[in-house]
């Protein structure tokens, strides 16, 4: 199997979507995607758009390993999601020998249109609120003018933000 292909995966969560880093793995990064998409759907779109320096993401952090988790489409959505998804994960995390210390120093990297036509920005900005307040260090931006009326990242914005935001929350630079 090639290290770009999927590993289908099961946690406590249920399946997960895996893509392998294309060097040695040294980082993992999960991603977490609208209900309206799917943890393969969300991970093959989000490596078709490129960095200002014409890279994808893999290609830029190549010791990535990446998760997606497959979120139900049945939960609710805005706080009631976030915080049911910051408990589990801080649970997870903590029964897994992993030191709430150690869960609270992991960085979070939100961003979210101004002008998303299907999610309104306060829910956004409601959610960046929630993650902070179980302690998690949170990076929130704000972007105008993404493709799908707004509801997609920004490029090459957003996306030089998160591999900027990753290679300083890594020392990468």
């Amino acid at each position: 199997m090639s290290p770009n292909s999927p590993l289908p995966s099961t946690s406590q969560f249920g399946p997960v979507h895996v893509i392998e880093p294309q060097s040695q793995h040294i980082y993992t990064i999960i991603l977490l995607h609208g209900r309206g998409s799917t943890g393969p759907e969300f991970a093959s779109e989000l490596f078709e758009a490129k960095l200002s320096n014409d890279q994808t993401l893999p290609e830029h952090l190549p010791t990535v390993r990446w998760v997606f988790p497959l979120v139900p489409r049945a939960l609710e959505a805005g706080g009631a999601f976030v915080e049911s998804m910051a408990a589990g994960t801080k649970r997870v995390l903590t029964e897994q020998g992993g030191s709430e210390a150690g869960l609270l120093s992991i960085p979070v990297f939100l961003g979210h249109g101004t002008d998303d036509a299907y999610v309104d920005i306060e829910l956004g900005r409601q959610a960046a609120q929630v993650v902070g307040k179980i302690g998690l260090r949170v990076k929130w931006r704000e972007y105008t003018g993404a493709d799908q009326e707004g509801h997609w990242l920004k490029e090459p914005e957003e996306f030089d933000d998160m591999a900027s935001f990753i290679a300083s929350s890594f020392a990468l630079n």
